[in-house]
């Protein structure tokens, strides 16, 4: 990918996981986290809501120029994947 495309996209790398409350003393409950990181700048932050993932990674999305999509990468042998996924068929 050269320079000009790379400009176009925005990676991110992003972990999901659960932690459990301490049943011994009567917290049962279970918590979503997350880490996210934007990553050609380096910058990361943890979250613990999906609102907080997604204003974080508007601050770049957003800055975007408009562009064609990224070409989608060729489904897997045997795949029953007919590239149509997000299309109507109407």
């Amino acid at each position: 990918m050269n320079r000009a495309s790379e400009s176009r996209y925005a990676s991110f790398l992003v972990r999901f996981w659960r932690e459990a409350g301490d049943p011994g003393a009567g917290d049962e409950t279970v918590t979503s986290r997350g880490w996210v990181q934007h990553v050609p700048s380096g910058e990361s932050t943890y979250f613990h809501r999906l609102a907080d993932l997604l204003a974080f990674m508007e601050r770049w999305v957003g800055a975007l120029p408009l562009g064609d999509a990224p070409p989608r990468p060729a489904p897997e042998p045997g795949s029953t994947d007919d590239g149509a996924q997000g299309r109507s068929s109407g």
